[in-house]
């Protein structure tokens, strides 16, 4: 008993209401920008196909299926994944930069491919 009223005069065990500590109100803020940042990329992908869908109502020379638009929501969805991968996991701003460089680069090749075959593969668009 005796040891015990030791730690509370010394305030190493306190009797009173506990703050909330840093990490948990750190932790709140990320979950909220978390979710920010999630609902930025679903409305900016919906944008850019809602783009697509009216480009292909507007335009004969555009023909785009169910399939087509899955895919450049796959692809527009891990883009910005590897974009916020990378931004959270790259320190310096030379390496994020030469990161996103690589990362467009990649982006346009893949679609361009996909969209009129660029390279000639099997998954080559017309």
């Amino acid at each position: 008993m005796s040891r015990f009223l030791d730690l509370i005069s010394t305030q190493q065990i306190s009797l009173s209401k506990p703050r909330k500590s840093s990490i948990a109100i750190i932790g709140n803020y990320s979950s909220t920008m978390k979710k920010k940042t999630i609902h930025i990329i679903l409305y900016t992908i919906g944008g850019i196909l809602a783009l697509a869908l009216i480009s292909d109502v507007t335009f004969e020379e555009m023909h785009w299926s169910l399939a087509d638009y899955l895919i450049a929501a796959v692809i527009l969805l891990a883009a910005a994944a590897s974009i916020v991968f990378m931004k959270r996991k790259i320190t310096g701003q030379r390496a994020r930069l030469t990161a996103f460089v690589i990362l467009a680069i990649l982006f346009v090749l893949v679609w361009g491919e996909l969209a009129v075959g660029l390279f000639g593969t099997p998954w080559a668009g017309n």
